[in-house]
């Protein structure tokens, strides 16, 4: 729908009786759809306050009434009223009484600060990823865009934009979200662009921080107008690569890594950083590995002790994975987000493969029959994590690697293989999330003095203190391509350390 035919909301918040009247904006309409069979309260009252501090719902906003936002949710009343007293009791919504009366947004919900805060509890892997994600569904939207828009539905989208650099932050943040979503709606694609407006409200508080400042939103505004040239010009190819720029920018600008001086405990020669680096590795992952190889020893004498007694099951297996895999999840010099043991490929009678593994703050096993994808009879024997510690008889970090088996997220597996009677009976493994690693790792680099760069064996990068080399980067063709590496003992990995 063009802006001269764009229709009222009916679920746009109303202003308080002293605000002036302020049109909606299309993230709130994402906000308010329907919760579907999770109807509960916590839901409701996440979703509620993911409007208020990203900035969607303002202060002094007046929310639509219990039973509006009981039809738009598509949940009972009695679990709105349920999610705005819990709100009420966090300070985030305040509730009058008469005529004016309602639920409003309290007056000192400042989104900029909720950003902040935001930044401050992502990481730089979770924000790139995110970043990444933003990139490819706006990149495909203004590709389409670009193919199927007229040439004046994209002059109509850019008026829009003349006069964004007169209004404060909250109003050019709201404008610059409607434009994005304006143009990604010319792709003439519904889903492409429902996909849009939920990316949308998630990167919104980065987003505002980066269009807080003049220089920021001027620079955000620039790049905007770009891409609505190229899909003007139907030029699908700029459009893309024109957005990919306005995101890295905006990934990048509000999340900078720890500056080298933060904490600073030595300036060193690049020589003496770069062994001090590697023993800081050594170090951080020689914990892991002792605690998986002090288990792997009796855990075999347990399976041997059970094949004499009856066939291997994989009940049978799990009960004696269990303790070991909980007390490793116990440890707490590394945050270990998941652990268990892989059997080998028809080590059972009951299965082709079987993962014995537990994992998360809950350290619940985890059923890959009750996941999305049948991931019971997955060959194991390709993954590096297995083909490695098995062929090598040695313990292995593998990663870092998209985890779609079991923690579906960037993770580090460190895996060392059990044997009975010189069979190789599977690996005992435990799985670290590179965010968590990324957090350990940063601040003591940072305080080196130099920029220092974490990568595995093929030169992909884990961690680095340097903005320009993100989580997951191949170093291959780049300029840290032909810098000396020194190898980190017993751990397979690399780093790269560069002066300042």
């Amino acid at each position: 729908m063009s802006t001269s035919q764009r229709a009222v909301d009916p679920l746009a918040p109303a202003p308080i009786e002293a605000a002036e009247p302020r049109r909606p904006h299309r993230l709130q309409g994402v906000l308010f759809q329907p919760i579907g069979d999770e109807g509960r309260a916590e839901l409701v009252e996440r979703r509620l306050v993911d409007a208020i501090t990203r900035g969607h719902l303002s202060a002094g906003e007046r929310l639509p009434t219990e039973a509006d936002l009981s039809k738009s949710l598509g949940v009972a009343p009695v679990t709105v009223r349920e999610a705005l007293l819990a709100l009420r009791e966090r300070g985030l919504v305040i509730t009058r009484r008469g005529r004016n009366g309602g639920s409003f947004v309290a007056q000192h919900a400042d989104p900029l600060s909720f950003a902040r805060e935001a930044v401050r509890k992502t990481s730089r892997v979770a924000l790139r990823d995110m970043g990444a994600h933003y990139a490819a569904i706006t990149g495909a939207c203004v590709r389409l865009a670009a193919r199927r828009a007229d040439a004046s539905e994209a002059r109509q989208v850019r008026r829009r934009m003349e006069h964004v650099g007169e209004l404060d932050g909250d109003a050019r943040r709201r404008l610059l979200d409607d434009v994005q979503i304006e143009l990604v709606a010319l792709s003439q694609s519904a889903r492409l662009t429902r996909e849009q407006m939920k990316l949308q409200g998630e990167i919104s508080p980065f987003l505002r921080l980066v269009a807080h400042a003049d220089e920021g939103c001027v620079r955000q505004a620039e790049h905007l107008r770009s891409v609505i040239d190229a899909v003007e010009a139907a030029d699908p190819e700029a459009a893309s690569a024109r957005t990919e720029t306005m995101v890295l920018e905006t990934v990048d600008r509000p999340h900078p890594a720890p500056s080298p001086t933060e904490g600073r405990h030595m300036t060193t020669g690049t020589d003496t950083a770069a062994r001090d680096a590697a023993t800081i590795v050594e170090e951080y992952f020689a914990s892991p590995i002792r605690s998986l190889l002090a288990w792997v020893t009796p855990f075999a004498e347990q399976v041997a002790a059970a094949r004499r007694s009856g066939p291997l099951t994989s009940a049978r297996i799990d009960a004696l994975v269990e303790p070991h895999a909980l007390a490793t999840l116990s440890l707490t010099d590394v945050p270990v987000y998941g652990a268990g043991f892989i059997a080998a490929i028809d080590l059972l009678a009951d299965a082709h493969s079987h993962l014995a593994w537990w994992q998360g703050e809950d350290r619940r096993q985890l059923v890959l029959a009750a996941q999305s994808v049948n991931k019971e009879n997955i060959d194991y024997s390709a993954l590096e994590w297995y083909r490695v510690p098995m062929a090598t008889g040695e313990p292995h970090i593998a990663g870092p690697y998209v985890d779609y088996l079991c923690s579906d997220d960037y993770t580090m597996t460190i895996a060392a293989p059990a044997a009975v009677d010189g069979e190789r009976i599977g690996v005992a493994g435990l799985d670290l999330l590179v965010a968590s690693v990324e957090h350990d790792l940063t601040p003591r680099f940072a305080a080196l003095g130099h920029e220092v760069t974490l990568i595995n064996g093929v030169g992909r990068v884990i961690v680095s203190t340097d903005t320009r080399c993100a989580t997951g980067d191949s170093v291959r063709g780049s300029r840290l391509a032909d810098l000396p590496r020194v190898t980190c003992a017993g751990v397979a990995l690399d780093v790269i350390v560069e002066g300042i």
